[in-house]
């Protein structure tokens, strides 16, 4: 049941940030801070993490990008 919990919300956290808006957000050359406290925030929240907790081993452990990753990577197929 926990699992299926997890996979619910990485899927609500999927919608809530797709990838047009990280497009938007870099087209207009913001900071990417903002968008990657989110990141880290919902990772923690999806697998009930407290603050200690290293944000990176979250991120790997969804198998989620970085922000500034995401944005290369978005740069890259735009080019």
């Amino acid at each position: 049941m926990l699992l299926f919990l997890q996979q619910v919300m990485c899927v609500t956290y999927q919608a809530l940030m797709p990838a047009s808006w990280l497009q938007c957000h870099f087209n207009t050359m913001q900071s990417p801070t903002t968008l990657q406290k989110l990141q880290n925030r919902a990772a923690r929240v999806i697998l009930k993490a407290n603050y200690g907790t290293s944000s990176s081993l979250l991120l790997d452990i969804l198998n989620w990008d970085k922000v500034v990753i995401r944005r290369e990577t978005f740069k890259a197929i735009m080019m």
